[in-house]
């Protein structure tokens, strides 16, 4: 999608065909398949943890609270 276009200002339809699915139906299964062969597994990336020290110290490196001293 595009800045001028995003999701949520589009119908239902249009978003269903930008997709390429059926709104009712969905994907069948061998789309869905195919996108898992393309895409892989939807899965959110975890970064390192930090560490509640980290935390921390970094609310000192905020040019404010540096003005506030």
């Amino acid at each position: 999608m595009t800045q001028n276009n995003p999701w949520h200002c589009q119908s239902v339809d249009k978003a269903a065909q930008t997709l390429e699915t059926n709104p009712t139906d969905g994907l069948t299964v061998a789309k869905a398949a195919e996108r898992l062969e393309t895409y892989g597994l939807n899965r959110i990336e975890h970064g390192a943890r930090r560490t509640p020290l980290h935390i921390f110290a970094a609310q000192f490196a905020d040019f404010m609270i540096w003005c506030w001293w």
